[in-house]
């Protein structure tokens, strides 16, 4: 379905507004799924970070007929609107994630689950952009070039944003020498923080039910079954949240084909109440991968509600209407009347 394909990308989520490089030479379009997150490659930017729990083996995707659900989170503290918003606004702005990331990790350490997840994402994002380029053998401006020339219709800003990217990452390239206690966690170690994150915070949470999706597409209904509920459980956690970042997460999980009953119309009605409800539509958001009008980064179309209306036209009104309900029904707690817009396949 034309609509589909053209706004699949809209959202990815935090982390997966930054497009690998191999990604973008491959095919040059966005992608909700994360390859990367299936890697069992090491690499030598292996560090330790002091006074932490050893992290857990990690969990493949279950097997047939093995049980998945799990109780909701409860969150460890409820975060202030103003420590949640200041990790969000300081991991989206750094120019420099080694930085952050050292700085992230002394409150993820003491169970701050916000700084957690998003020590999580900065860590999975330099790993995305590092591990290509060590593997290569290639020095940084050299890897760019290379990249360049194996990507010849790419857009016109695919070098700047590239640049832009591999900056943000490079520190974690020179292995900087610095005091045990400053040095932030292994790139490696992304899952670690994301899954210890889940014990509180909603974005964690959904981030968790975005990544069983893809498991979907192969799984047998008893454990098509379990996975969604599994979902269901975690898209309650997001809405008593209330925070727009997590409905803008549930939206992610509803534009998937093997979730949503309806994904033309489910996914963008919860994008739509995310925006609604204050989360940044706009291009001027990093975490959005923009679709814009003519298929490339732009400002012709500078909205959600720009690209929706454009491709949605006479039928707008209704998804519109149906993000503007669900909005209210948020922000009154109605879990009964938003399942209309939760149906699942």
């Amino acid at each position: 379905m034309r609509r589909g394909k053209r706004l699949e990308g809209w959202i990815g989520g935090a982390g997966l507004a930054a497009i690998a490089v191999a990604f973008l030479v491959a095919k040059h379009q966005p992608s909700l799924v994360d390859e990367s997150d299936r890697s069992s490659e090491t690499h030598s930017l292996e560090r330790s970070v002091p006074v932490r729990p050893e992290p857990a083996d990690e969990v493949d995707q279950p097997s047939q007929g093995e049980a998945v659900v799990q109780e909701p989170a409860v969150p460890k503290e409820e975060p202030s609107d103003e420590r949640v918003s200041s990790w969000r606004e300081e991991y989206i702005r750094a120019d420099d994630l080694f930085a952050f990331s050292a700085r992230a990790a002394e409150a993820a350490i003491a169970g701050d689950s916000r700084a957690q997840y998003y020590l999580g994402q900065a860590l999975r994002t330099c790993y995305r952009e590092i591990g290509p380029i060590q593997r290569s053998g290639l020095g940084v401006e050299e890897y760019i070039q290379q990249a360049i020339s194996r990507a010849p219709f790419a857009p016109a800003n695919f070098l700047t944003i590239l640049r832009q990217r591999i900056a943000r990452c490079e520190r974690f390239l020179s292995a900087e020498s610095l005091s045990r206690d400053s040095i932030p966690p292994a790139l490696g170690e992304y899952r670690y923080w994301l899954d210890a994150a889940i014990a509180g915070d909603p974005l964690a949470v959904m981030e968790r039910s975005h990544v069983a999706t893809v498991g979907l597409s192969n799984a047998d209904e008893e454990t098509a079954r379990q996975i969604k509920a599994q979902m269901l459980l975690d898209i309650r956690v997001a809405i008593d949240s209330k925070e727009p970042a997590a409905i803008a997460a549930v939206g992610n999980v509803f534009w998937s084909v093997e979730v949503a009953k309806k994904p033309w119309f489910q996914g963008p009605a919860w994008h739509l109440a995310a925006c609604q409800r204050g989360y940044d539509c706009t291009s001027e958001n990093p975490e959005f991968l923009m679709v814009s009008c003519n298929d490339r980064i732009s400002t012709s179309c500078p909205t959600l509600q720009d690209i929706l209306l454009r491709d949605y036209g006479a039928e707008y009104g209704r998804v519109y209407s149906a993000g503007q309900d669900i909005a209210y029904k948020v922000q009154v707690g109605d879990w009964d009347g938003l399942q209309q817009y939760l149906e699942m396949k």
